[in-house]
């Protein structure tokens, strides 16, 4: 699975990232830069949700790839698909990973995944009348959350209709992916297997073991608000949750601040940042909410003439962009239009990147 993403990936980005910026991407930096590639590469749905994978593993992944012969290096040292990366995407699991959506949930997956198996661990035991067990989720607040739910709920009615829940929703994935998740579950006397034990035992790499998981949650989590009613128990793990617009703490004060009617210049003063910081923020904006209006920053005309020579050239570089421009508009009008663009086309082509 891993390998199948990377290359997903990388076919997305037509050989304008580096490995490290697809790393930023599938762990979930939040930085404007790489909020901005998940949004033009149309990669939203595996942004975050892998946050422990380590740059290294990620490089490591990309020479295993490039060894058989799946990728090659540009000249800019930018991964890009070979023939048989290609065809080996077509023959991979690729039509069967409906259930990432990372931009959207990866926050709260991982809150939903410490609930679930502190739930399940505190349920198996209590029906064996062991309550001296050691909470396998350390985070305070899901203990607090847990004891609140312990409280107010019965146990053993609790612990039925969680198996039966959590019995249907398993045998919608693949035998692969439920058996991997219930190994990984600590509860009930039983301890759960490592990783690295479940990899070695399904012949597995360790990043494949995570995200098959991953992906697991991520249809259980979704199956679940959809369907609450039918998954009371499961349910309770969603308490509280909420889905915001994803943007970065920084950006989010400087759209305070432009709503409050002060210029760019303003909040470069203001905020003691860089100008190319705060035009970040604003094109970090112009991405995630259909609503922004760029008509401040750049004219309708120049958003026609700015579109029209998106279409015309169909192009990922913005150095393109600017030289067929004549220079008349600066890569943060350019920006600006082609991230706000994003909301209105609807066909499924590669949108020009924020480097040249």
């Amino acid at each position: 699975m891993f390998a199948a993403i990377l290359l997903d990936c990388i076919q997305s980005i037509h050989g304008e990232r580096s490995i490290s910026g697809i790393h930023n991407l599938i762990q979930g930096k939040k930085s404007s830069q790489t909020l901005q590639d998940a949004r033009l590469y149309k990669l939203e749905r595996y942004f975050g949700i892998y946050p422990s994978l380590s740059k290294l593993n990620a490089h490591k992944a990309a020479e295993s790839l490039e060894r058989r012969n799946f990728i090659r290096f540009n000249q800019e040292n930018h991964p890009v698909l070979a023939d048989e990366g290609e065809k080996y995407l077509e023959d991979s699991f690729m039509k069967d990973v409906n259930f990432f959506s990372g931009m959207e949930h990866h926050r709260n997956i991982i809150l939903f995944e410490k609930r679930l198996r502190l739930l399940i661990q505190t349920v198996t035991h209590s029906e064996l009348k062991d309550f001296s067990f050691l909470p396998i989720v350390e985070d305070p607040s899901v203990q607090a959350w847990m004891k609140r739910l312990y409280r107010n709920n019965v146990i053993s009615d609790l612990l039925t209709s969680l198996y039966e829940e959590l019995n249907s929703l398993l045998s919608a994935l693949s035998h692969l992916e439920a058996e991997l998740f219930t190994r990984r579950l600590t509860g009930g006397g039983l301890i759960g297997e490592t990783r690295e034990q479940l990899a070695h035992d399904y012949h597995l790499s360790v990043e494949d073991v995570d995200l098959l998981i991953k992906h697991a949650l991520f249809y259980m989590y979704r199956t679940t608000l959809s369907r609450q009613e039918n998954y009371p128990a499961l349910a309770l793990c969603l308490e509280g949750m909420a889905n915001e617009k994803l943007i970065t703490s920084s950006a989010r004060q400087t759209l305070q601040w432009l709503n409050r009617g002060l210029s760019l210049e303003d909040i470069v003063k203001k905020r003691r940042l860089k100008l190319s910081t705060i035009q970040d923020h604003v094109v970090e904006a112009a991405l995630i909410d259909p609503s922004f209006d760029i008509g401040s920053f750049i004219s309708k005309e120049g958003q026609k003439d700015i579109l029209t020579t998106l279409e015309t050239l169909n192009t990922n570089k913005l150095k393109k962009l600017f030289e067929a421009l004549d220079h008349n508009y600066n890569y943060f009008e350019i920006r600006l239009v082609v991230a706000s663009s994003k909301h209105t086309f609807k066909e499924d082509r590669h949108a020009p990147s924020s480097t040249s």
